[in-house]
This record gives C-alpha cells, sequence and structure tokens, in this order.
C-alpha cells in the first residue's frame, strides 16, 4: 500500500507541474501584417483606335487603395519596343498596335489594366520643298531631288507635272517627265507651275502646286532691275521683311528709261526695322568682292515727331556714308559701299545682300534701289620676283572658272606659273556656272620685298641672314 501512495503522490506532483507550465506560457503578440485592400478606379478601355502620325492622349483616371490614392504611370510598347512618351501622349509613329500600361502602386502594391490602341492611315502624303523660288534659264533642276513627298507610311508612288503659269504646255524638251528633269531656255516664260503628286502603300493620294520664277543668269559681280518688267510686285529673289504693325509694298518701277526696285514702308511708331534682301540665287555670290556698291536713293515722310534711318548695313554701316544716311544724301541717288569682313561674313551667311534699315520716328519710308557692283581692291603683291600668283585665294575663283588672262597687254598662258614681276592691270574672263562671261580688271602692285630696318619706307618684312 505504500508504493501506491508513492507512485499516486507522484503522478499528483506531475500533472501539478504540467497545470502550473501551461497556466504561466505568455500570450503571443497580436500580427503586425498590413491590412489588404482593392484597387478602385482604374477605369481604361480596352481598346481604342488612332491615326498614325498623330498623338494619342492618355486617360487620366483617379486610383484609390483603400482611402489613400495611388500613383499611377504609364508605359507603351510597339510590339517588343518601348517607346518614350512625356506621360501625357504618345507620338504614334506607324501603323499597327500599340499597348498602353497603367500601373497604379500604393504601398508596395500594384495593379495594371492594359489599352490596346490600334492605328491606321487614312491621311495623303505631304510634300517638303527645298526648291528655289527663282531658277535661271538654262539650268537643269532634278524636281526629285527639291520636291519631296513625306508620310508615315512608305510612298508607292510620286509623279511631277510642270506647265506655264497659266496652265498651258511648256515647249518640247523644257521638261523631261520619266527624268523629271526641268530646263527652261525660252526667256519669254516668266513662271512655271509644278504639281507633285504622289500615293502611299495604303492608297492615300496627295499632291501640292509650287510656282517657280525663271530669271536670266546674272552677270558676275553687277545687277540691275532691267530685266523685270514695271509694275511687278512679286519679283522672285527679293525679300521684304518689316515689323507686323508696318505697312509695305514693293514693284518695279521706271524713271528715264531705268527701271528700279521701290519699296514703301509707313512705321506708325518709333524703332522699326526693315530689311530689302537680294538674295544669291537671283543676283550672284557678292561675299568674294572686296567693295559692294549699292546705288541707292533713300527717303522719309514725317507722320508726326522725328524721321530718318540711323543706318542701312549688312552688318556695318556703308563705309562712305555717315550713320544717318537718309540726312546725308536724302531724296538723291548715291552709291553706298561696303567692304570689310563684316559685310563678307554676313553676305555669306545669308546667302544674298540683305539691307537693313532702322527707322526711328512715325514716318513712310522708300527706299529705291537701282543696281550693285562687285569689286576688287588694288591686288598687293610682296615678291622677291618670283611669287606665284593665287587666283584662287584673290578672287575666290578656280583656274578652270578664269580664262583669256592678260597682265600688262601680255597674255598670260599658265596661270599655275603667273609671276608678275611688276605692276600692272591683270585682265581675265570669267566662266562661271550659272553666270554669264564677265570680264574683270583689277590692278596689281608688285613691291620688292624689302630689309626691315626700322624706318617707315620699307615692306617690314624680316630677312633672316
Amino acid at each position: 500500500m505504500k508504493i501506491k501512495k508513492i507512485i499516486v503522490a507522484s503522478l499528483l506532483l506531475l500533472v501539478s507541474a504540467l497545470c502550473l507550465t501551461a497556466c504561466h506560457t505568455e500570450t503571443p503578440p497580436p500580427s503586425s501584417a498590413k491590412p489588404t485592400y482593392s484597387f478602385t478606379g482604374l477605369e481604361v478601355v480596352e481598346t481604342a483606335t488612332g491615326e498614325a502620325g498623330t498623338y494619342y492622349a492618355f486617360e487620366q483616371p483617379e486610383v484609390f487603395y483603400g482611402e489613400q490614392a495611388a500613383t499611377v504611370t504609364v508605359s507603351v510598347k510597339g510590339g517588343d519596343k518601348n517607346i518614350p512618351h512625356d506621360n501625357k501622349r504618345v507620338y504614334l509613329e506607324s501603323v499597327g498596335t500599340y499597348a498602353v500600361t497603367y500601373t497604379a502602386s500604393c504601398d508596395g502594391q500594384k495593379t495594371s489594366k492594359t489599352t490596346t490602341v490600334t492605328t491606321s492611315d487614312t491621311k495623303a502624303p505631304l510634300f517638303s520643298n527645298t526648291l528655289k523660288t527663282s531658277v535661271k534659264f538654262g539650268s537643269m533642276v532634278a524636281l526629285g531631288d527639291y520636291i519631296l513627298p513625306r508620310d508615315v507610311s512608305p510612298i508607292s508612288s510620286v509623279s511631277y507635272t510642270v506647265t506655264k503659269a497659266d496652265g498651258t504646255a511648256l515647249p518640247d524638251g523644257a521638261f523631261d517627265a520619266e527624268a523629271n528633269i526641268l530646263c527652261i531656255n525660252d526667256e519669254t516664260i516668266r513662271t512655271a507651275k509644278v504639281t507633285a503628286t504622289a500615293t502611299d502603300a495604303y492608297g492615300n493620294t496627295g499632291s501640292a502646286e509650287y510656282e517657280i520664277s525663271l530669271t536670266p543668269a546674272p552677270v558676275y559681280g553687277q545687277f540691275d532691275f532691267g530685266w523685270f518688267n514695271v509694275g511687278e510686285t512679286e519679283i522672285g529673289g527679293v525679300t521684304l521683311t518689316t515689323n507686323a504693325t508696318n505697312e509695305s509694298e514693293m514693284k518695279i518701277v521706271e524713271e528715264n528709261g531705268e527701271k528700279y526696285l521701290s519699296v514703301t514702308v509707313t512705321t506708325p511708331v518709333t524703332n522699326q526695322y526693315i530689311t530689302v534682301g537680294l538674295t544669291e540665287n537671283l543676283i550672284g555670290d557678292y561675299s568674294k568682292f572686296d567693295f559692294v556698291d549699292v546705288e541707292m536713293k533713300l527717303d522719309y515722310t514725317l507722320n508726326g515727331g522725328n524721321g530718318g534711318l540711323s543706318g542701312a548695313e549688312f552688318s556695318g554701316a556703308p563705309t562712305n556714308a555717315k550713320e544717318n544716311i537718309f540726312q546725308s544724301y536724302r531724296g538723291e541717288w548715291f552709291t553706298y559701299t561696303y567692304a570689310g569682313e563684316a559685310a563678307s561674313d554676313s553676305i555669306a551667311k545669308n546667302k544674298g545682300v540683305f539691307l537693313l534699315f532702322k527707322a526711328w520716328g512715325a514716318q513712310t519710308v522708300t527706299i529705291q534701289i537701282k543696281g550693285l557692283v562687285g569689286r576688287y581692291e588694288t591686288k598687293t603683291l610682296v615678291s622677291e620676283g618670283n611669287e606665284k600668283f593665287d587666283f584662287e585665294s584673290a578672287f575666290g575663283l578656280t583656274a578652270a572658272e578664269i580664262k583669256n588672262v592678260t597682265y600688262a597687254g601680255v597674255a598670260v598662258p599658265n596661270l599655275n606659273e603667273f609671276v608678275p614681276e611688276s605692276s600692272g592691270e591683270l585682265q581675265f574672263t570669267v566662266y562661271k556656272d550659272g553666270y554669264k562671261e564677265t570680264q574683270v580688271s583689277v590692278q596689281v602692285n608688285v613691291l620688292p620685298i624689302l630689309l626691315d630696318n626700322g624706318t617707315e619706307n620699307d615692306n617690314d618684312h624680316s630677312w633672316e641672314w
């Protein structure tokens, strides 16, 4: 019996210990997991259509995650290619499908929806035109090099037709429709009309019309308005720009048998700008000349207040006129001379002679231009008697463009070996592409190399002993 009592007591102690252990176990802390919510408001269309070559604007859904506003980002794919965009719209470059995916994110959670945009091409091709508005008689113009169709889709066909301005046919041989080459020699044709037509791969057809003024080839270094008709107001190759508030008129007039360009500008307020441009395509390139003479008559009529022009310039005023040239030679023909690097750089940069006038005061300004002449200054060659004359450096002309050269009345058979031993007059004929044949005369001074001895009566050239 004693053994049973011991066993029972032991069992009671074990059960008691287990009970105590169970009763003293701590309650586990509550879970730290954030509650999850559903995204609401991400509602976008599943499909849409668009025109290739235009922009597709993104939808602007307001999305919430619970009560919090979610951030919405957009990505676009065309096939496997990521398409850049500005977060507001995307450019639909070509025909096909684009996947526009809207992704909402908040508290590390994300959800997305996609709009499939299918594009088509229903628009006709357009044209870009780099052809100059005036073309010289006898020059060959490949129209396909200048008037080009552009479209988001491939071009399947393009064609050109050319007629006179009134729509009648050009003379035989003036336009090669197979090669698209225009070459008009008939100087009675003042204007030609070009019609370009193109069709894209989806059957859309578009056309454009352009007018081309025909002008004679200029004389190298000389230009006047004698070829134009009195009363003409659209002069190919001549531009007039001024402030939008000004009234302006440009036309060809004649006086005492001489034709000239007349420009009238009325300026209602002060500090107005007037630019008359004679483009290189019309007058030729004057950037290589040392002097450019422009024969003009300038005048003004006051409309109240002060009047006059403060300058007429390329990038600098005429070298032979005061700053206020209207006051100096008002109402009379005067030859204004432009010279120096500023003038040459401006002519080269602007592709022509662009005369800038600055009108101060309300007035009516009259600018009349009779013509231009490009001149070379006397060329000085400092030599020991064996220096070759560099024609290209002196005149901007290659040996192929210079013929019939004489110096001091003696023919120069080889330009590359021309060594003037003493001063004299250089005469030659310019055969430059796009110009009529021109005779040029230039005085050349040949100075011997002298020792620099510190005096004023030498050429100040160093001499190495």
